[in-house]
This record gives C-alpha cells, sequence and structure tokens, in this order.
C-alpha cells in the first residue's frame, strides 16, 4: 500500500462488506468477457479492497501485479468493481505493453502536459495521460457488454453503468483531444491513440442518445452513483 494513506476501517472490514459484489464481478468479467479476463490474470496477482478518505483507488509499477481498489467508505456494486477492475487491472496490462517507453513517447514519462492544455488544473505527466487512453478503452468495453447482455436485469445497475460509460465518454474525449500530439507521441504512440480513438467513436456512436443530457456536474474525480441518481432520473429504458 502508498504510504500516507489513512483507513476508515481495517481492510478485512471492508473486503467482507463488498466480497459479495466483488465476487459478481469476477464472474461477469470471466463468463462475458473471458480474453479480457485471461490478459487481466496474466499479469495481476492480487485484489486488494480498501476504505480511504485520502487516496483513490489506483495500481503501480512499484506494486506490479496488484490492483487496489478504494470503496470510498460505501458498500459497492457489482458495476463500480467491473469498472474498478477494468481500470486498475488495465494500468498492470499497459504498464507491461509499454514497457519500452521509449518506443511510445517523445518526451519522458513525467513529462507536464499543462504546456499542451487549456486546463489549468492539468497537473498529470505525458506517460499518465497515455495510460488514461487504455484504462478508458477498457472500462468502456466491460461496461458496454453489462449494457449489450442481459447478464445484470437490475435497473439501478444497469443506470448506473450507463452513467458511467457517459461519465468516462467526456474525460476520453479531452485527453484524446490532447494526447493527439506528434511533440509528444512516437508513430507508435500515435498508432494506439489511433486505435483508442476508433474505440471511443463506437462506444459513442452507441450511447450518444442516450448519455444526452445527462448532470455530471455534482461530481468529483471519481464516479459517484448515489450522486449521480440526485441529478438525473432513471431512464425509462433501463
Amino acid at each position: 500500500m502508498a504510504k500516507d494513506v489513512s483507513f476508515h476501517e481495517p481492510v478485512e472490514d471492508t473486503l467482507y462488506k463488498n466480497e459479495d459484489a466483488l465476487s459478481v464481478a469476477t464472474t461477469f468479467l470471466q463468463e462475458q468477457l473471458p480474453d479480457f479476463w485471461s490478459l487481466i490474470t496474466s499479469v495481476t496477482r492480487e485484489f486488494v479492497v480498501f476504505s480511504s478518505p485520502n487516496h483513490n483507488s489506483f495500481a503501480g509499477i512499484m506494486h506490479h501485479g496488484t490492483a487496489y481498489f478504494n470503496t470510498e467508505n460505501k458498500i459497492q456494486t457489482p458495476v463500480f468493481f467491473i469498472d474498478d477492475i477494468s481500470h486498475q487491472c488495465g494500468h498492470v496490462i499497459f504498464n507491461v505493453l509499454t514497457l519500452d517507453t521509449p518506443k511510445y513517447l517523445k518526451v519522458p514519462k513525467d513529462h507536464p502536459l499543462k504546456n499542451y492544455s487549456t486546463n489549468p488544473g492539468e497537473m498529470r505527466g505525458a506517460y499518465g495521460a497515455f495510460h488514461g487512453l487504455f484504462t478508458y478503452t477498457c472500462i468502456l468495453h466491460a461496461l458496454d457488454e453489462v449494457l449489450q447482455s442481459q447478464y445484470f436485469t437490475d435497473e439501478n445497475l444497469r443506470f448506473e453503468a450507463l452513467g458511467r460509460i457517459g461519465f468516462y465518454l467526456h474525460k476520453f474525449y479531452l485527453d484524446l483531444k490532447l494526447m493527439n500530439n506528434p511533440e509528444i507521441l512516437t508513430d507508435a504512440g500515435l498508432d494506439f491513440h489511433r486505435q483508442f480513438n476508433e474505440g471511443f467513436q463506437e462506444i459513442l456512436i452507441r450511447y450518444k442518445k442516450e448519455i444526452q443530457g445527462f448532470d455530471y456536474s455534482n461530481q468529483p474525480y471519481t464516479f459517484q452513483y448515489d450522486r449521480f441518481k440526485e441529478s438525473n432520473l432513471l431512464s425509462k429504458n433501463m
């Protein structure tokens, strides 16, 4: 675990509260997306479920093979874990795929992106944003399967998946625009970018009408379904 993390409770308690949802999520990935699950298990040794007020979910090269999921002092849903497993294990997978980083980046890993962005709060380095393009791809791939399959019939779970799709599509769009830059990416990096953009366009076309008009103004950095329900009525077609 990273330094200076505070906890709401012992990790054993957090796992106990969320074990059923985590089990449903992993079973879904194994049964519905077996190729993706095979990739996840090829590079991931363990999952750690924790609850912290001061640290997001994460996966890092210093803890390679471990994915950490912050439940944020809530009992989370299977859709939360499908999202976060795809997200954090996406980081682990992409670390392996881009181990030879200079093949994909023309700049150092931590090269600041603030000079390329109109967002005054942009604090990321180039490699972090490059990773984001892959993790958005993984998350949307999994959430799309939640909605395209009938694995979940609970309308709240399906609405949560749709809300998360809209949330990530907006972030994905901004990062695709930011990283479409030959000063940052090599030809090999730009080829990855092209593939990520194709995936983005496919998901956008599929859900554009359904997510149009969603209000995300009350969302923090990480998606919160309880807040989403406060500002968006459950879709009639869920």
